[in-house]
């Protein structure tokens, strides 16, 4: 290590920033998220008037949505991939990764512009949240078992674009894709027995199906009907 370098670039900044809590993020390996947190908690504190030292946000809420995302990337990769062999995938990484811990600063706006942010109190870390190998471990063996599913049915000459839309309940986050969805004429509507289907989507008359269920048990198989009519 050259000193003298040390020396030409002292630690000095131009910006301080106020006193905030200082958080232990163990071995979460969400240094990104907090990074993102903590540099912009201080405006919304500014803006709620309030003490930055009582604000707290979910960093969970986050990596969950980051999870959510890069699942949703790899189904695509696998949809939209033209080379369906191992060998390929393999050597390219698409699978081994496909839901790795950690990200970087504009996938913390991606999803903060998507999902929003919430409260600490609303999302509190569990135990799992600071630990993230086991949980890690679980969502990449079932993104991958779900991989392999699209890559059978690719290999079969099955369409297997479609989007799936609970649409039990009132939708929250998503408007922006079932709405691409509808344009191109690919969701599947699925609904519980019962339930009343927003009409602004029933009316747009481009729904490619409406499956109802008692139990969810039911979905997987009548999706796959769906899939080999």
């Amino acid at each position: 290590m050259d000193r003298n370098i040390i020396i030409e670039n002292q630690p000095i900044f131009n910006i301080e920033l106020p006193e905030s809590k200082r958080y232990d993020q163990q071995d979460s390996w969400r240094c990104w998220i907090y990074g993102g947190l903590n540099l912009i908690k201080h405006n919304i504190a500014k803006n709620l008037n309030m003490n930055v030292i009582d604000l707290e946000l979910s960093n969970n809420h986050i990596a969950f949505f980051d999870k959510l995302e890069k699942s949703n990337n790899a189904y695509e990769n696998i949809i939209n991939i033209k080379d369906t062999s191992f060998d390929y995938l393999h050597k390219e990484n698409i699978i081994k990764y496909c839901v790795s811990e950690g990200g970087y600063w504009d996938e913390f706006v991606a999803i903060i512009n998507k999902y929003g942010i919430v409260p600490y109190s609303y999302n509190p870390n569990a135990v799992e949240s600071t630990n993230y190998e086991k949980v890690e471990y679980l969502y990449t063996e079932k993104v991958k078992k779900d991989i392999i599913e699209l890559l059978n049915l690719k290999v079969n000459g099955t369409d297997i674009n479609s989007l799936i839309a609970e649409m039990s309940s009132p939708s929250t986050g998503q408007g922006m894709e079932l709405q691409e969805a509808v344009r191109l004429n690919i969701p599947i509507i699925i609904a519980k027995n019962g339930s009343k289907i927003s009409s602004t989507v029933l009316g747009s008359g481009k729904i490619k199906k409406v499956v109802f269920y008692d139990e969810k048990e039911e979905i997987k198989g009548k999706f796959e009907d769906i899939l080999n009519d």
